[in-house]
């Protein structure tokens, strides 16, 4: 990703991408929904309680105040949607797609996260278990 002020063009498995400022700063700003931590990172187990099946309402509480604290529950629920490929923001919004993906499976059984992996949003995820165990 380019600093402030500077552009670059890259390729990527998304295409080629301008990136400006706009989408860095969104990177770069901690209350922003795209900002990502350090501490971020795909092994990263959220909550204590795995989902199993029979206690979806707990687990869905628990991961919902989880993904609210780390400012990524407009991701799963569909209130930051996906950009268009051609969007400055689609690779900041694939990144955190990804990785909240990855949170999400990190905290189901085995038998469940088999189901999701090759589900390509998180919202499609986060509908799909709805739609299973609620």
């Amino acid at each position: 990703m380019a600093r402030r002020g500077s552009t670059t063009s890259s390729s990527n498995r998304f295409g080629t991408l301008d990136s400006t400022h706009s989408d860095q700063s969104q990177m770069d700003d901690y209350e922003s929904p795209y900002f990502l931590d350090n501490g971020d990172h795909p092994t990263v187990s959220l909550v204590s309680h795995h989902l199993t099946g029979g206690n979806y309402n707990t687990w869905n509480r628990v991961m919902s105040m989880a993904l609210n604290a780390k400012n990524k529950l407009g991701f799963v629920d569909g209130i930051i949607s996906c950009p268009c490929a051609t969007d400055l923001l689609f690779g900041t919004w694939s990144l955190c797609n990804s990785m909240v993906i990855s949170w999400i499976l990190n905290v189901v059984s085995k038998e469940i996260a088999d189901n999701l992996l090759y589900i390509d949003t998180i919202v499609e995820v986060w509908r799909d278990l709805h739609d299973r165990f609620h």
